[in-house]
């Protein structure tokens, strides 16, 4: 999840099988419970506006990490998709 200026946003598996972004306002919360290992961090964009974001420790650590899934890098896709894995049966 990321806060920025125009509200916060959801990281999810979209339609065509890829991560992307969509509005929170998009979802209904049925449960505020976050996975154990997720941080929070701070981080700016290319044109200097703060995000916050609660994710997985490469989101919120690695400042590129973000960029280089909507670029679809096989990296980070692998990476993210690992977290999908981990958690897809218990969220």
């Amino acid at each position: 999840m990321r806060f920025i200026e125009i509200g916060a946003t959801i990281l999810i598996v979209d339609d065509d099988q890829w991560p992307d972004w969509y509005p929170f306002d998009m979802f209904e919360l049925i449960d505020n419970s976050l996975p154990v290992d997720w941080e929070v961090g701070n981080l700016k964009n290319d044109e200097g506006e703060n995000w916050v974001f609660f994710g997985y420790p490469e989101m919120v650590q690695d400042e590129d990490h973000h960029d280089l899934l909507i670029e679809r890098d096989i990296s980070a896709l692998r990476i993210f998709f690992g977290y999908v894995e981990k958690y897809k049966d218990i969220y």
